[in-house]
């Protein structure tokens, strides 16, 4: 998959990172898998058991980071196009806007 990113998360890098980023937060909250990260499969938070076990916070934190830094390709996107006029820079900022409002609004529900 990463090896196809650079393609086509050009274009579609907020579809991949709201799909990726719910996906991960829903599967985080509604099946118990944040406990897993952190008690894992003793109860007891110990890290014992291979290198899965003892990797799993920054292993699976890391579909996280991956979501976020496909945001950023949008924001860059939006922020680094070229602006010929004040309309332009006025859109800019109504797309931020409604970004920062639509991240708010759902980290608030989540």
């Amino acid at each position: 998959m990463m090896c196809l990113m650079p393609s086509f998360a050009n274009a579609y890098s907020w579809i991949m990172a709201t799909g990726l980023g719910l996906s991960y937060q829903g599967y985080l909250t509604l099946f118990g898998f944040r406990d897993w990260i952190i008690v894992g499969d003793n109860g007891d938070g110990s890290y014992s058991g291979g290198f899965v076990h003892a990797n799993r916070p920054g292993l699976f934190s890391s579909i996280g980071y991956c979501s976020l830094y496909l945001f950023g390709l949008q924001i860059g996107r939006i922020i680094f196009s070229e602006k010929k006029s004040w309309a332009d820079n006025i859109r800019c900022i109504e797309k931020l806007s409604l970004i920062a409002g639509f991240a708010g609004i759902t980290s608030w529900l989540l």
